[in-house]
């Protein structure tokens, strides 16, 4: 069974500011559309692929996994048509779908980067000064333990442009004090890496008075690399 443990997202009330959630980077130009690096493992070229994400089995307040649709696009993509289309029903703060891609057996990503490419088409949340965001994460070992890039808030002015994020798996994101820990568990292990997952969530809002609403988006090309290649 898939498993899900809380992620860090912004409070309800608050309004997060820019973070780096890994490395992000724009892909603007939809004539350059730049290969994939390293081993992909889910390009999504086939509408079969689409079974390769699955829904986590989060009980979390205000998750909406059960009511988002997963498609297939043959005409959206990034480097090459075909991608997986999340329609998401959102329609008030502190809501998110969570997405699963298991791998096939539990694999070694010590020193490597995670990657995925992933485009906001319409909807979600309009407000500048509450933004949604996302979080890319992984699981690992038999208790599935949490790893996380920080998260990434998603603008509006990204809105139709295709950008990558990626996860460092050997340096997950986490915050240690003494009430405990934050992000990242300390027992994360990227040398048994289960599954990589994504959330996309409205966030807190703050005092806006403009709710979040409906909600696409288009992921694809979701892999790794190795930085030691480029040395």
């Amino acid at each position: 069974m898939l498993q899900v443990r809380n992620a860090r997202c912004p409070d309800a009330g608050a309004s997060p500011g820019p973070k780096p959630g890994g490395t992000e980077l724009e892909l603007s130009d939809p004539s350059d559309r730049s290969p994939a690096p390293g081993i992909l493992l889910f390009a999504f070229n086939e509408p079969a692929d689409v079974a390769a994400a699955k829904p986590s089995a989060s009980t979390q307040a205000g998750i909406l996994n059960a009511r988002a649709s997963l498609s297939w696009d043959g005409e959206q993509g990034d480097p090459d048509n075909g991608s997986l289309r999340i329609d998401v029903p959102f329609d008030a703060y502190n809501q998110s779908i969570d997405l699963q891609f298991p791998l096939a057996s539990p694999s070694d990503l010590s020193g490597k980067v995670a990657y995925l490419r992933i485009k906001l088409d319409s909807g979600f949340n309009p407000d500048r000064s509450a933004p949604g965001g996302m979080i890319f994460y992984a699981q690992s070992g038999d208790d599935y333990a949490w790893g996380q890039a920080e998260w990434t808030n998603v603008l509006q002015s990204t809105q139709g442009k295709w950008r990558e994020y990626s996860l460092e798996m050997s340096f997950p994101w986490r915050e240690v004090s003494a009430t405990g820990v934050q992000g990242s568990a300390l027992s994360f292990d990227p040398a048994r890496v289960r599954l990589l997952g994504l959330i996309l969530h409205t966030g807190g809002g703050g005092s806006s008075p403009t709710a979040p609403t409906p909600a696409l988006f288009h992921l694809d090309s979701i892999g790794y690399w190795d930085p030691a290649q480029l040395e």
